[in-house]
């Protein structure tokens, strides 16, 4: 799995997107978001265990947002991807 670099980078890209986000207001009027204070506070792995299969996933977690914030999420994602990053996002308060 990927070092502590690649993690920081991976942070840094995070942030980034998210103050695009915030500059453009690139359509997420809509989404429960606390504008002043979005950011990634952790970066994880996960281990899939079950179904007979072991796989590791990483999971960024963007707080200040609501946890149900699917266009969120999927913004994030799909930037991160184009950046060549395969992760999940998940939000929180």
């Amino acid at each position: 799995m990927p070092n502590a670099t690649y993690y920081k980078k991976l942070g840094q890209a995070v942030d980034e997107i998210l103050a695009e986000l915030k500059r453009n207001s690139i359509s997420a009027q809509h989404w429960a978001v606390n504008w002043g204070d979005l950011h990634c506070t952790q970066i994880e792995e996960r281990k899939v265990v079950y179904p007979e299969r072991e796989d590791k996933t990483i999971v960024i977690l963007i707080e200040e947002a609501d946890p149900g914030c699917s266009g969120l999420q999927a913004y994030v994602e799909d930037a991160l991807f184009e950046r060549g990053y395969n992760v999940l996002v998940e939000t929180a308060w």
